[in-house]
């Protein structure tokens, strides 16, 4: 009988391979830790895109508006301006008055429209008769024929084109105002923006048009600095 009770029971075998010695994993952990690390994950990726983003704004806001240095202030075209250097200094190369004698001068001290500077180019010579002595005196005036003259006034701005009896005047005349930039390049008539012309301004308008003694005046086209009439 005691046999018989002994063989009855199964020996519990304690061990690695028992059923008993590992304890199994709820199914409740298991779930609980599957959406911990998907909300990690999109809180990663979240973080990655906001990174990105950060980064495209400031790249983009770089090329856009270019870095001010802290005192930098936008200046209006002056004299030191270098595109009115430039300007200035193609206008004097590219004149060549010629070599000096009885119909060319060069810097001669004149005045026009009550203003004075250095004129260089071709003159016309006029006889005047004095009263007081009777002596006959020869009065230069800037007068071109078929070249230019340059005027280049006291206050810095210049004139390069036709002179007639010591006017400004004819076709293709080129005027610069130093203290703007402004550029007027057509016709002038006594001194005075006259018939057909263009004027760019420092700031890069431009208008093209008609001119009546001095005035924008009959038919005209005005560009902003943006391309658009």
């Amino acid at each position: 009988a005691r046999e018989s009770k002994k063989m009855s029971t199964p020996p519990m075998v304690i061990g690695p391979s028992s059923p008993s010695s590992k304890p199994k994993k709820s199914s409740k952990s298991g779930s609980s830790s599957g959406p911990k690390k998907s909300a990690v994950a999109l809180v990663k990726n979240a973080k990655k895109t906001l990174k990105k983003k950060k980064t495209t704004l400031s790249s983009s806001s770089s090329r856009s508006t270019p870095a001010r240095t802290k005192g930098q202030t936008t200046k209006n075209p002056s004299s030191s301006s270098p595109s009115v250097k430039a300007v200035s200094q193609a206008m004097v190369s590219k004149f060549d008055p010629g070599a000096p004698g009885d119909n060319v001068v060069q810097d001669m001290t004149v005045t026009v429209r009550g203003r004075t500077g250095l004129y260089s180019g071709e003159v016309l010579i006029r006889n005047s008769n004095d009263d007081n002595d009777d002596a006959q005196q020869q009065q230069r005036q800037p007068h071109t024929s078929s070249s230019k003259g340059l005027l280049r006034f006291d206050n810095g701005d210049f004139y390069l084109g036709p002179f007639q009896n010591g006017d400004m005047h004819g076709p293709g005349g080129k005027y610069l105002w130093t203290s703007t930039g402004d550029i007027y390049t057509g016709e002038f008539a006594h001194n005075q923006r006259h018939g057909k012309g263009e004027l760019t301004t420092g700031h890069g308008r431009r208008y093209v048009g008609m001119y009546h003694e001095d005035v924008p005046h009959g038919y005209g086209v005005l560009y902003n600095t943006d391309g658009s009439v």
